[in-house]
């Protein structure tokens, strides 16, 4: 494996590209842990996770 390709099966293990989760419940619940010392940036992890969603409407 090249590291483009795992570069790839990251970002896709993720849930970055590919398919993305249907809530921002699901997107959270499928990373075990979200880090949050940096609000605003939780938000967008999770926003960018999910189908749908931009971090301006996730919950607070």
């Amino acid at each position: 494996m090249d590291d483009a390709e795992l570069v790839l099966r990251r970002l896709a293990s993720q849930a970055v590209t590919g398919e993305r989760h249907s809530t921002i419940e699901a997107a959270a619940a499928a990373q075990l842990a979200t880090q949050a010392q940096d609000f605003h940036g939780a938000k967008w992890a999770l926003a960018l996770r999910s189908t749908g969603r931009r971090p301006t409407s996730t919950p607070r």
